[in-house]
């Protein structure tokens, strides 16, 4: 079955736009797929939470904000991005809906696996690129 077009991903972590103040070391995913980008738009996913893995974080089910970016894509970006998350096997990608300054959004996620939540520790304030402030 072809790819889409167009797709929307909402991203949170290390697929996210550089920023002038990120650490480029926290963002290092967006170069492998910024040739598919089409559009960013600011974004946030309430019903879920975020947790820190070290070197990467990951989206859960839970009581919480999540800010992010939905990237609207060139649909053969998950022929990149799948490999990458691990999709199926590790985390998984599911339709859900966002909250952007113009209104609720259907955007793809990358969930984290319930089992790697214990090895991580919460980001109260969901943010990623935010969460030593």
């Amino acid at each position: 079955m072809p790819e889409p077009d167009s797709v929307n991903l909402f991203v949170y972590g290390t697929l996210l736009s550089p920023k002038p103040d990120a650490d480029p070391a926290d963002i290092f995913n967006f170069n492998k797929i910024a040739i598919f980008l089409k559009n960013i738009i600011p974004a946030r996913l309430k019903g879920a939470v975020l947790y820190d893995f070290g070197s990467f974080p990951g989206a859960f089910r839970g009581e919480g904000t999540i800010r992010g970016e939905v990237l609207q894509l060139d649909g053969r970006a998950f022929e990149v991005l799948d490999p990458l998350e691990g999709h199926p096997d590790m985390y998984y990608r599911e339709i859900v809906e966002v909250e952007t300054d113009s209104g609720p959004m259907q955007a793809w996620i990358y969930w984290a696996p319930d089992d790697l939540r214990p090895m991580g520790s919460p980001i109260p304030n969901g943010d990623w690129l935010k969460r030593n402030a």
